[in-house]
């Protein structure tokens, strides 16, 4: 088995076991040389801190930045699945950028990565659950 094949049937396992694709849609996945990097978007009234978190929570050794482009996010989750390097990014535009915005009081277009701000808001909503 290749390690693409491999990767994607991690990453498919993994959606399967943790039922991620109920709050999400992949739109893109792919292996290479870093590992797994996959594009998902939250479905229609999903909350995405919601969204993240329980990607976070099913990560190993997960991780949380995001950063700014332009007028939207770009919010990672990195860690491992499956003996895999795992990079799951969810792009916020529109008025879902403009919720992280005022959730974290941020102006329009933030100057400073917001990175530790979105584990603090993570760490938070994991320890009350």
């Amino acid at each position: 088995m290749t390690d693409t094949t491999a990767g994607l049937r991690a990453l498919a396992e993994h959606i399967d076991r943790h039922q991620l694709d109920e709050d999400s849609s992949v739109s893109r996945a792919e292996v290479n040389h870093r590992g797994i990097e996959v594009q998902v978007h939250a479905r229609k009234g999903v909350d995405m801190r919601g969204l993240l978190a329980r990607w976070a929570d099913t990560i190993t050794a997960a991780a949380v930045t995001a950063k700014p482009v332009q007028a939207s996010f770009h919010v990672q989750v990195t860690g491992t699945i499956g003996g895999f390097c795992i990079e799951v990014v969810c792009v916020a535009s529109g008025e879902r950028a403009d919720q992280i915005r005022a959730a974290l009081d941020l102006p329009a277009v933030p100057a400073l990565p917001t990175g530790d701000v979105l584990l603090d808001l993570l760490a938070t909503r994991k320890a009350a659950a």
